[in-house]
């Protein structure tokens, strides 16, 4: 019996939207007369929306209870599942990058190595031929390639580039953007009286429906 009396109070209640929607659909202002009438509908669409609301409210309210209690129980499990997720996945990103930074400094250890022999070997041809534009020509070096760490199935590093700023005034205007708060707030204090070189400051209207 409740959820049939539930039902025709939804049937209602959707049947006055249809009609609040249906009126709006009709509404045009050209002059004083349909001007009052859209102020009507507007006061007439807030009074069926407070019925919409006050419809649902307990229904919200007994959802939401037990949304917040769910959700409570699955924050408590995920935080220190996610913090532990997140130590060990700093650890391993410390390893890697401590691996290959040491790698590259191996690296660059074994070219410099193949470098000085290579000159070594030109200046003893040099000197055993006589032939001193050996010494001019460049040294190519062959590139040491880095070992790759043992992947471990399922784990995967993603490259991230980041940035910091350490000159704000030296940053190109193409990466700045207005500061849009601070302006709001400014013209809200100001109003016709303030005055900001490349913003037009203007009054618009806003209805307001009282009940």
């Amino acid at each position: 019996m409740a959820e049939t009396t539930v039902a025709l109070r939804d049937a209602e209640l959707t049947k006055t939207i249809e009609e609040v929607l249906a009126e709006m659909e009709r509404l045009t202002i050209t002059g004083e007369e349909e001007y009052h009438a859209a102020g009507n509908w507007l006061k007439r669409n807030k009074e069926t929306q407070k019925l919409v609301k006050d419809f649902y409210e307990p229904e919200r309210k007994a959802t939401h209870t037990a949304y917040t209690a769910v959700t409570q129980q699955i924050k408590s499990c995920m935080v220190p599942l996610e913090k532990a997720e997140g130590t060990v996945k700093r650890k391993m990103s410390e390893y890697i990058t401590e691996r290959m930074r040491k790698q590259r400094e191996e690296q660059r250890r074994l070219e410099d190595e193949a470098r000085k022999r290579e000159e070594e070997r030109r200046l003893q041809e040099a000197i055993t031929t006589g032939d001193e534009t050996l010494l001019d020509e460049p040294v190519e070096v062959p590139i040491v390639p880095m070992e790759k760490p043992e992947e471990v199935e399922g784990i995967s590093y993603a490259a991230l580039w980041t940035f910091e700023i350490v000159d704000a005034n030296a940053i190109p205007r193409d990466f700045l953007m207005p500061d849009e708060k601070k302006i709001r707030q400014y013209v809200k204090a100001m109003k016709g009286a303030g005055k900001i070189p490349g913003i037009r400051i203007y009054e618009d209207k806003t209805a307001r429906v009282r009940l």
